[in-house]
């Protein structure tokens, strides 16, 4: 379970030291292509995979910059390494502004909506196409991991549905213009039974440790998704 996870940790394009702060500057897809960033904490990172195929479908550059425990916001506040790592991030999508790069946000520390309404302003200040994908919804107590082997009719409880995703429901509708929101709720939540979620859907493990989606149910459920999402007339 715990090597069930997206290439970015092995990459190192996912920083997880609390005093990292530089991003990686790799290019995953047509490097020629449309710049598509993947910003924010491990929960962005659990898409990078599903975005990384989507990327390759559209002929974008993907670019994944996430790290540990924080999310991406405007201005850049936080920690000094938190701060300096907003700002290394956005300095890397505003020099790919000539090319209208597409940022694609998600995080468990996004703030309330005002905050993500001015985050996203301040990218689309520097050129870039902004959209938002809630965070996966959090198991109140984690997968045993016999589940993965024996537990095909096990259920998991829920604890909330992501600390951040009513302030990005929120801000995707009352900004103006509105910001293209993918809501992961009906995506993972699957085979409820009363008030509980299946654990493995289609042979496939959903949860690993802790509230992270497992890659191989993230490739498998979101790739499709993410990879209508980030189409190009998504936004109009």
């Amino acid at each position: 379970m715990r090597g069930d996870r997206s290439f970015v940790y092995e990459t190192g394009d996912h920083l997880e030291g609390p005093g990292d702060w530089r991003p990686t500057e790799s290019v995953y897809g047509d490097r020629s292509g449309r710049p598509m960033y993947l910003v924010g904490d491990s929960m962005a990172a659990q898409l990078a995979s599903p975005l990384r195929a989507a990327a390759e479908a559209h002929g974008y550059a993907f670019k994944p910059r996430t790290k540990t425990k924080v999310s991406f916001r405007l201005p850049a506040t936080g920690t000094p390494t938190e701060r300096r790592w907003r700002r290394a991030v956005f300095d890397q999508i505003r020099a790919d502004r000539s090319r209208r790069p597409l940022v694609i946000a998600t995080g468990q520390h996004m703030g309330d909506a005002h905050e993500i309404i001015r985050t996203v302003e301040g990218l689309r200040a520097v050129g870039a196409e902004v959209r938002l994908v809630t965070v996966s919804p959090v198991p109140s107590t984690d997968v045993p991991p016999e589940v993965a082997e024996h537990g095909r009719d096990h259920h998991w409880r829920l604890k909330h549905w992501g600390s951040s995703r009513a302030a990005m429901r929120e801000a995707a509708r009352t900004a103006e213009p509105s910001i293209p929101l993918l809501d992961l709720q009906p995506l993972v939540a699957r085979g409820r039974e009363g008030d509980t979620y299946a654990s493995v859907v289609d042979g496939v493990l959903v949860f690993g440790p802790g509230s992270h989606l497992t890659d191989t149910f993230a490739t498998r459920f979101l790739a499709d998704p993410l990879e209508e999402f980030t189409a190009r007339d998504v936004a109009g």
